[in-house]
């Protein structure tokens, strides 16, 4: 086997070891565009203060994060109107409480410190990204008796 073949081994490897991460990471990619088109049509054009303008950008990019995580990221098998309005719970409250905590960042930062709206913006995404991927996988994957986080 040539060095490049085994490269490609050991990428291929990694790649489909985190899969799903790398699914969400493009997903999460696409509701950070979502929110940011979203917001910046608020802020320019609707002249919105920036903790309204991320709370209307958030709703956006929240419906959009619910569906694309369900379906391709973590491929819900929820069966059934109670189990996938369990779901459905789980994930909006976890978006809730990261949208509660990008606005409140966002208000004080940038209004009340006067920071920079663009980095603080881009800041607080990533973080929001991480924090979700936590929440959301605890949203579709957690079901009653089962123990499969890991996968």
């Amino acid at each position: 086997m040539s060095w490049v073949n085994l490269l490609l081994d050991t990428f291929l490897n990694k790649v489909f070891k985190y899969k799903e991460f790398i699914i969400y990471i493009f997903f999460g990619i696409l509701t950070t565009l979502i929110n940011a088109i979203f917001y910046l049509i608020c802020v320019k054009m609707l002249d919105l203060r920036a903790g309204v303008a991320t709370a209307i950008s958030f709703i956006f990019a929240v419906i959009f994060a619910y569906f694309t995580n369900k379906i391709f990221v973590f491929k819900s098998e929820s069966h059934g109107f109670l189990e996938n309005f369990k779901d459905c719970m789980r994930f909006f409250s976890g978006r809730i409480f990261t949208g509660v905590l990008n606005v409140v960042v966002m208000e004080f930062t940038v209004e009340i410190l006067g920071m920079s709206e663009s980095f603080i913006f881009v800041l607080c995404q990533i973080c929001v990204v991480i924090l979700n991927y936590v929440l959301s996988k605890y949203a579709f994957k957690m079901k009653p008796g089962k123990s499969n986080m890991s996968k």
